[in-house]
């Protein structure tokens, strides 16, 4: 059975500057869980000319998911479907304020998960530009 993030840790989160979503329905696959994000008003590491938005807020890093199964709390960082890519990661935590942490370091802490999204990003863009290249 899935856990509801406790109001207790989605304040810690938004103290922290960062914007929590609503809560995915229980029949969401992601039950209860919640989509963290950077808004570009708050310091911390980004992605530079990153555009992504929520709720018309616009923000500089991509999101993250933040959910329970029945024994774990798991941190979700993927933008690459349907499989992970390159700077993706899924982190599983024994307790939620593990988790926390874990968020609060992609976005303020160490970088170089930040940096490996980016240059994941930075790849699938050079190889784009070169098949519009081949195109023509």
């Amino acid at each position: 059975m899935t856990k509801a993030v406790e109001q207790i840790y989605i304040k810690r989160l938004e103290k922290s500057g960062l914007f929590v979503s609503e809560p995915y329905p229980v029949s969401h696959v992601l039950s209860q869980g919640v989509m963290i994000g950077k808004p570009t008003s708050v310091s911390g590491n980004n992605i530079k000319d990153y555009n992504f938005g929520y709720d018309d807020i616009p923000m500089d890093a991509p999101a993250v998911i933040l959910f329970s199964t029945d024994k774990q709390w798991i941190v979700l960082g993927q933008e690459a479907s349907p499989l992970p890519g390159p700077g993706d990661f899924m982190n599983f935590w024994d307790t939620i304020d593990e988790a926390i942490d874990d968020i609060l370091d992609f976005y303020f802490g160490d970088s170089s998960r930040m940096q490996a999204k980016e240059q994941a990003r930075l790849e699938v863009r050079s190889r784009i530009a070169q098949f519009k290249k081949d195109q023509n």
